[in-house]
């Protein structure tokens, strides 16, 4: 019965907030061990995911979608900024990107 009405808690929350996909979220833990949405990988997702980190790293898109929003990031903050609302949204930006490039070296580095 409790299950039940955490899974509806859940729905509720999920409801009201943008949906995040759970079974999407990396982690990583002391032992290096990787885990995506609280499930240890085997080694044979752990090398699909190295392989396409490695290929975004170097490819084109990713220059085009690190390097659009750090600009205007940078934009926002220095050049346009009046507040510091200003600086904060080009903060967030840059954290935003800062993460998903530590997602993808964290891939590259999978033994």
């Amino acid at each position: 019965m409790t299950k039940d009405i955490e899974e509806l808690a859940q729905q509720k929350l999920e409801s009201l907030l943008s949906v995040i996909d759970t079974k999407k979220i990396i982690s990583v833990d002391k032992a290096g061990i990787v885990y995506i949405g609280g499930v240890q990988q085997d080694k044979v997702v752990l090398q699909n995911l190295k392989q396409e980190a490695e290929m975004l790293l170097v490819s084109q898109l990713w220059q085009i979608l690190y390097n659009t929003p750090k600009a205007l990031a940078e934009k926002a903050m220095f050049v346009e900024g009046k507040t510091m609302e200003d600086l904060n949204k080009g903060r967030s930006m840059l954290f935003t990107l800062d993460t998903q490039r530590k997602i993808l070296e964290t891939l590259t580095q999978v033994k």
